[in-house]
């Protein structure tokens, strides 16, 4: 079975960034820790372009029993560290 992909349908880690509201940096860190599907068919070093639902069949493959979707953690979850020198 061939599967074909719409090369408009495609987005660039920016446009992925910008439609899940992570960084562009966390993307590239998915990306390159082969967490996220990617295509890149012109080889390497050449563009590299995402599915728009790269993020969701991920976490769906490695989450089968989880509701689909991407995880966010609410702010109360998140510990904070010590206080920079510069704001002391």
């Amino acid at each position: 079975m061939s599967f074909l992909v719409d090369k408009k349908s495609n987005l660039t880690a920016k446009e992925l960034a910008d439609r899940t509201g992570l960084s562009v940096a966390t993307i590239w860190r998915l990306k390159n820790s082969g967490k996220i599907p990617f295509n890149q068919p012109g080889g390497e070093g050449h563009r590299v372009t995402f599915l728009p639902d790269a993020l969701e069949r991920n976490y769906s493959a490695q989450n089968p029993d989880e509701p689909s979707g991407i995880e966010h953690h609410s702010s109360s979850s998140i510990k904070s560290g010590p206080k920079p020198d510069w704001m002391k």
